[in-house]
């Protein structure tokens, strides 16, 4: 809400903006209360008071923790919600990535989780064509692809983006790609 109100909404220019998450990260304990009135969380008032869930888990116990796969889940979806809920209160065109950094700890419903390093990358954009430019190289429409999609080459995110938004060209779509 505070990048929203501060930055983006003020902005008269295309904006390159750059938003880490620490919510959805190791140890998963503490989960912000969500505010859904944006104006109220462009301010620090909703978060000085305690978090809206506390786990209670430390680096010392947190590999094994019998609540880690529910702290993780909740880290989860509220991370997700604040995205979407940003992606709805934008007025001016925008093409986001959410990008994760790494796979789910081996918890819970992610036990058997590949051991790779493919993260889940997810494109959204108010204009359709922005997101069509990725359908050559895997990319599928909806939140959960099918399970028989191969792998986009995570490292080649840049260049991809780079290069079908460039007035040079764009990247072979079959350079990055890879097989499961």
């Amino acid at each position: 809400a505070y990048l929203l109100k501060e930055y983006v909404e003020p902005s008269q220019k295309p904006l390159f903006v750059q938003y880490v998450s620490v919510t959805s990260h190791a140890p998963f304990s503490m989960i912000p209360p969500y505010v859904p009135d944006w104006e109220v969380a462009a301010t620090s008032a909703p978060f000085e008071g305690p978090p809206a869930l506390d786990f209670g888990i430390g680096w010392v116990d947190y590999v094994g923790h019998p609540r880690l796969p529910d702290a993780y889940m909740e880290s989860i979806r509220y991370s997700l919600d604040t995205a979407f809920r940003f992606l709805g209160e934008l007025e001016r065109d925008a093409f986001v990535f959410l990008l994760g950094d790494h796979q789910p700890p081996r918890v819970g419903p992610f036990q058997e989780a590949d051991a790779s390093f493919d993260v889940p990358v997810h494109v959204i954009a108010k204009d359709a064509r922005f997101v069509d430019v990725f359908e050559p190289f895997g990319f599928q429409r909806g939140f959960f692809p099918p399970p028989e999609t191969g792998n986009f080459a995570t490292f080649r995110i840049m260049s991809s983006f780079l290069g079908s938004f460039s007035l040079g060209g764009s990247p072979s779509p079959a350079d990055d790609r890879v097989g499961r």
